[in-house]
């Protein structure tokens, strides 16, 4: 496989898997979210995870915290400005948070099965 088709299929399934942790979190009762948080949920955190591959070129695993909050404060609002960026903090404070639990609960697991 070349190296290009195997990016485009590494940022595919990305963004499938953002949809559906996002979906998750959505049925989730481990949340506060504002109602406008959960209707612009999804498609916030598809941006987020295009702006990430495409500008910094930085996968879910590698992000950093100058391009996270860059692209929080300035990228996000300045493409759609009609969101408050006070819910953009919010969905992606609650998206790294949930993300974060479950690696926190999937490494205790694989600690106790060996």
């Amino acid at each position: 496989m070349n190296e290009e088709l195997y990016t485009e299929s590494l940022i595919n399934l990305t963004l499938y898997t953002t949809k559906e942790i996002s979906k998750e979190i959505l049925k989730s009762d481990v949340h506060s979210l504002s109602d406008q948080s959960k209707e612009h949920f999804v498609p916030i955190m598809e941006l987020f995870h295009i702006i990430m591959i495409s500008r910094f070129q930085e996968f879910p695993d590698y992000w950093t915290t100058e391009n996270l909050i860059k692209a929080r404060d300035e990228i996000i609002p300045s493409i759609i400005p009609e969101i408050d960026p006070q819910h953009i903090k919010e969905i992606l404070l609650t998206y790294i948070k949930f993300v974060g639990i479950a690696k926190q609960l999937h490494t205790e697991n694989q600690k106790q099965v060996c």
